[in-house]
């Protein structure tokens, strides 16, 4: 007995044509198989790709899983190289498939991203507030005419040395 898929046969009722029809029949059976589990993959994949924005805190975070994902060697891309081995009939359902996954990935990160910038905005915001109820710094206008420069350095100079310094009419 032969078994193909779910189907078992008796190999002394098989001509040549049954056996021909046999070997299609499970082909056909594979093939739907491998469009099963390519869907299953493109499915989980896109699951993975799904939860692990959701849990992205930064910019740089995005940024690696945006690479992982749709990157020159990404996840994705690598589906795409893939389609070489997909049967030609099949290889447009196929990349309709993969691309629907990579616009579905797309605006996922992209969701995340404004959100992101949204939100480290706002802890930028909070962290450069300024209370606007306070009173202003105190800002000093102009400088020192150069000759109270040199008087205050003399002055400076010998109070230093043990003199007293008096103001009073000219001598």
């Amino acid at each position: 007995k032969l078994q193909r898929g779910p189907m078992i046969y008796d190999r002394t009722n098989l001509g040549g044509t049954a056996v021909f029809a046999l070997c299609y029949s499970h082909r056909a059976f594979l093939m739907k198989k491998k469009e099963k589990d390519m869907q299953e993959k493109i499915d989980s994949l896109y699951e993975n790709a799904k939860n692990e924005i959701l849990k992205l805190s930064s910019s740089r975070e995005l940024a690696d899983v945006k690479v992982k994902y749709l990157g020159k060697t990404g996840e994705i891309t690598s589906l795409l190289k893939g389609m070489k081995d997909i049967p030609p009939e099949k290889r447009a359902d196929f990349g309709k498939l993969v691309n629907t996954l990579k616009e579905r990935v797309s605006a996922l990160l992209e969701e995340r991203e404004t959100a992101l910038k949204k939100e480290e905005m706002e802890k930028s915001f909070e962290k450069d507030a300024v209370d606007i109820t306070l009173d202003g710094k105190a800002v000093s206008f102009g400088n020192l005419h150069p000759l109270n420069i040199v008087l205050n350095k003399m002055i400076e100079a010998f109070t230093g040395m043990g003199f007293q310094v008096y103001e009073g009419p000219e001598l």
